[in-house]
């Protein structure tokens, strides 16, 4: 698997070593986490050698059941507190609230990754985070991040 591949070669690499993921249950306003796609994406980060950081608002407790090794946190900043990476993976209205000048302050790193389009590109504008969506064209602030990566890195 792709996701596979990307992570462990970014951790030997000495990118990334902590995610944190806001949001386990399949969808907001539940405890649900049956298919959820945040119980393979954590598995898979974790297959990758990365440390996982991990906040839901209701689904915390359930998740524990079903995942070892998860770093959980009692609020979404405490997640992304020291984390390369923030995936934001259900859409919870908090998560909406979000101060995202705060959120980039808080992370080690500045890559944020919106997998159900909470944000905006002018959302994220001026806070300081590279902001990845799905199935929106990238901003700019992302190709530019992009083409310094591969400046550095060898193709795979």
């Amino acid at each position: 698997m792709r996701w596979r591949r990307v992570w462990s070669r970014r951790r030997r690499r000495g990118g990334v070593s902590t995610v944190a993921v806001l949001g386990v249950a399949f969808k907001p306003n539940t405890n649900d986490i049956r298919e959820a796609p945040a119980l393979d994406i954590i598995a898979v980060l974790q297959e990758a050698g990365l440390t996982v950081r991990a906040h839901d608002p209701a689904a915390m407790e359930a998740a524990a059941k079903v995942l070892s090794r998860v770093d959980w946190c009692h609020s979404a900043y405490d997640a992304v507190r020291g984390a390369g990476v923030t995936v934001l993976i259900t859409e919870w209205n908090g998560y909406r609230a979000l101060d995202l000048k705060k959120v980039s302050e808080l992370m080690d790193g500045n890559m944020f990754i919106d997998l159900r389009n909470v944000f905006t590109a002018s959302d994220v504008e001026g806070s300081g985070l590279v902001y990845q969506s799905v199935g929106r064209s990238p901003t700019r602030d992302m190709i530019r991040e992009t083409r310094l990566r591969y400046a550095w890195e060898p193709p795979p």
